[in-house]
């Protein structure tokens, strides 16, 4: 199971790539899971900012690429 982690300072285009990333991932019709505290717009399949269900949803996949925002 990869994982990929992006830093960087703020306004650094750290969120686009992951939503580029993302959405690519949906195109590639793997399911896709974010947490968004922030509640941007995402390609995904599953988005929410409650931590508890970002979990729940993580849990129940089988398979699925995940991505947390900040």
């Amino acid at each position: 199971m990869p994982h990929t982690i992006i830093l960087g300072i703020t306004e650094y285009g750290k969120t686009t790539l992951a939503k580029s990333l993302c959405a690519r991932s949906k195109k590639l019709k793997r399911g896709t899971i974010v947490l968004d505290p922030m509640y941007s717009v995402w390609d995904a399949d599953y988005q929410t900012a409650d931590k508890n269900e970002f979990l729940s949803a993580v849990w129940a996949s089988e398979s699925c690429d995940v991505f947390v925002d900040e």
